[in-house]
């Protein structure tokens, strides 16, 4: 897709005459290559700086007057006229120079567009002509500016060759037609302009206007300036015009202007455009729906088939739509494959008739090069105004997450709902609080201890994470931590709770525990892994790193993975296991049973331990969940796999693993997660607690 600021850089780059963009302050803001080697300055050079730095010095002090009393009054004494004026190059000289200068605005910040074109050659050839007037004809003539003179008549007695190439008649017809003749469209307030230099003989002697001249196909802008000369004895009074062609520059910055609301694939509005039309809608008295309309895996269209199909297809899809509407239906092309339809409603009989012909155009398939077609399933949200809201520009989101409530729940459309919408909210609260709380370290480390449970030591510690945050208030795990799953964040907190964990076995446990060589026991820490992060290739080269860094054993680290992950390793699963184990850290398979309840994988998985899901304690009282937890102990002592019960609470649980051979248990009767600093002070070595 062609970028607005693309487009913008081609017409700059590519334009013959000078091009200047200032701000509200006369900042320049673009200073075009055509401007660079009109002024002598490189662009690096005036960026930033006041443009009055290209005027004399008796233009450039009152130019920021100049400015502010247009903001205060709006009355152009340039702006949308244009002028002749004088430039000042960066060695000092001075020139002549056709100023034009537009008005636009983008996000409410006016900027203006200057347009200068050089009138030096021209100022020499009307000097000239009064030297030798054969000289000032042949300069004339070949000079690309429409150069001509009118009587009082307003018939025209000279145009050079330019005038009419452009304007497509030849010198025998032109001479002698009033001017206003060959203006498209109704050429009487050009008339009575170019008479009153006539009549006002001192205070008009120039005026400048911009108008469609009649062109041998199609009209032709011109950028008119008309200049009353002295009178001669040969001519008496006459007008003398200096024409700039600007169809195609005007054309061009029409067309900026156009990307700037608009996309340009399908010609709808753009975000930026849509908010703008909101706006203008609000508080007028009508009812409106806003529909948003999504088509399930889009995104794999281009990844399949090519960004070309992917624009063909949404193509299609706004031509689908542009056969269901009106002009009263204002549509906008959200990004990728999401559109946006604002229509006045009566009732919702009128919604749902419009949404279900929605439906119906976007079912059939959609062409994929000459002979392939491919269906996308729609899903639609739609946003009430003033029902959901009485501001307007609120119903782009809402609709959004009514569409995101239909993916999830695999409905065709949907209204908006407020429950849903606020579960949204807070999930967009907690991805940005949480992004915000590690990157600021506002996350604390909390452990729980695990217990052998023959003879009750301490063997080891699960890293949990806790969030207290200032607005958010306490944020439970169960929380967060999906949310962290879903998103980048994932990555980001695997590696802040590794890092904690690395400077807490550093600084916190005693050395006694952490000598392996003469200890009789020792202890590691449990750090959860992600499954998106374990499939990460730079997982262990960061863990190796941050091992030495810290200077802590790999054997005093211990990272869990749930089965799933385990299960159905990829390329950069197993470079990551079989590194992690050279390296000697430990592996743990966490929440075993509750994926894939498979026993055979084990053999082929290199884990050390493995964690019995809470879960299945919970059913240890019962046959079948006694049955189940002696077969996974089984098995297990089988591969020679440690096995840790999780989540034991009660006395009889603890009993009857103790009774099983279960190698270790946690949970809330043995030891409640405590703040990291204070459990580990809590130890003393090699001595043991009994529940």
């Amino acid at each position: 897709m062609i970028k607005i600021d693309g487009l913008s850089s081609a017409l700059m780059n590519a334009a013959a005459d000078a091009i200047i963009v200032i701000d509200g302050k006369g900042t320049i803001l673009k200073f075009s290559p055509s401007a660079a080697l009109l002024f002598g300055y490189s662009p690096d050079e005036c960026l930033g700086r006041n443009v009055s730095m290209l005027m004399p010095p008796r233009y450039a002090r009152d130019h920021d007057g100049h400015l502010s009393r247009y903001f205060e009054t709006r009355e152009p004494h340039v702006i949308g006229i244009g002028r002749d004026v004088e430039g000042q190059r960066k060695n000092g000289s001075r020139f002549p120079m056709h100023l034009s200068v537009g008005e636009t605005s983008i996000d409410g910040e006016s900027m203006f567009v200057g347009i200068c074109h050089d009138l030096t050659a021209y100022r020499d050839a009307v000097h000239q002509l009064s030297v030798a007037e054969q000289r000032y004809r042949d300069i004339i003539q070949h000079q690309s500016e429409l150069v001509c003179r009118l009587d009082q008549n307003l018939n025209v007695t000279f145009a050079n060759l330019s005038f009419g190439q452009v304007l497509g008649v030849s010198h025998n017809d032109v001479v002698g037609t009033p001017i206003d003749r060959l203006v498209a469209g109704d050429g009487d307030t050009f008339r009575q302009l170019l008479i009153s230099l006539f009549k006002s003989r001192e205070e008009i002697e120039q005026i400048t206007l911009k108008i469609s001249m009649k062109g041998s196909e199609e009209s032709v802008l011109v950028d008119w300036t008309f200049r009353r000369l002295p009178a001669s004895e040969a001519y008496g009074l006459e007008i003398q015009g200096l024409g700039v062609d600007v169809s195609e520059r005007d054309a061009a910055i029409d067309r900026a202007n156009f990307l700037l609301n608009h996309d340009h694939l399908t010609g709808f509005l753009n975000k930026k455009g849509f908010i703008e039309a909101l706006k203008e809608l609000q508080g007028d008295g009508n009812r409106y729906a806003l529909i948003h309309l999504d088509c399930e895996n889009f995104g794999l269209i281009n990844h399949r088939f090519g960004f070309e199909a992917g624009d063909s297809i949404i193509q299609q899809a706004s031509s689908r739509i542009e056969s269901l509407i009106d002009e009263s239906v204002i549509v906008c092309k959200a990004g990728g494959d999401d559109f946006l339809l604002l229509l006045r409603v009566e009732n919702d009989t009128d919604v749902v008739r419009f949404v279900e012909k929605l439906l119906e155009v976007m079912s059939p398939g959609f062409v994929i090069g000459e002979t392939s077609s491919i269906n996308l399933q729609p899903f639609i949200g739609i946003a009430l105004c003033p029902e959901d809201t009485t501001t307007i520009e609120r119903l782009p989101e809402m609709a959004e997450a009514a569409m995101l409530s239909c993916q999830k729940h695999q409905r065709s459309y949907s209204y908006f709902d407020e429950t849903y919408h606020a579960e949204l909210r807070r999930k967009l609260d907690l991805e940005q609080g949480l992004r915000a709380a590690i990157a600021e370290d506002r996350l604390s480390l909390y452990l729980q201890p695990k217990y052998e449970l023959k003879n009750w030591n301490v063997v080891g510690y699960e890293a949990l994470i806790r969030w207290d945050d200032t607005l958010l208030g306490d944020v439970s795990p169960g929380e967060f931590i999906p949310v962290a799953e879903q998103t980048v964040l994932g990555q980001h907190l695997d590696r802040y709770v590794i890092v904690k964990v690395l400077e807490l076995i550093s600084q916190h446990l005693p050395p006694s525990l952490r000598d392996f060589d003469s200890a009789e026991q020792h202890m590691h820490i449990a750090i959860n892994i992600t499954a998106k992060h374990f499939s990460d290739p730079s997982l262990a080269d960061f863990i190796a790193e941050n091992l030495r860094r810290y200077r802590v054993d790999p054997r005093e680290i211990c990272l869990e993975v749930t089965e799933g992950v385990l299960m159905t390793p990829g390329e950069n699963v197993s470079e990551n296991l079989s590194r992690l184990r050279a390296l000697g850290v430990e592996v743990a398979i966490d929440d075993f049973g509750t994926g894939y309840s498979s026993l055979s994988y084990l053999k082929s998985i290199p884990a050390d331990e493995l964690k019995i899901d809470k879960s299945f304690v919970d059913d240890i009282e019962t046959h079948s969940g006694a049955t189940l937890i002696r077969a996974i102990l089984s098995v297990a002592k089988a591969f020679h796999l440690r096995v840790i019960a999780e989540g034991i609470e009660t006395e009889a649980q603890l009993k009857l693993l103790r009774e099983m051979g279960c190698d270790c248990g946690q949970g809330y009767l043995l030891g409640r997660p405590a703040p990291a600093e204070k459990m580990l002070n809590a130890i003393r070595p090699f001595e043991t607690t009994k529940v």
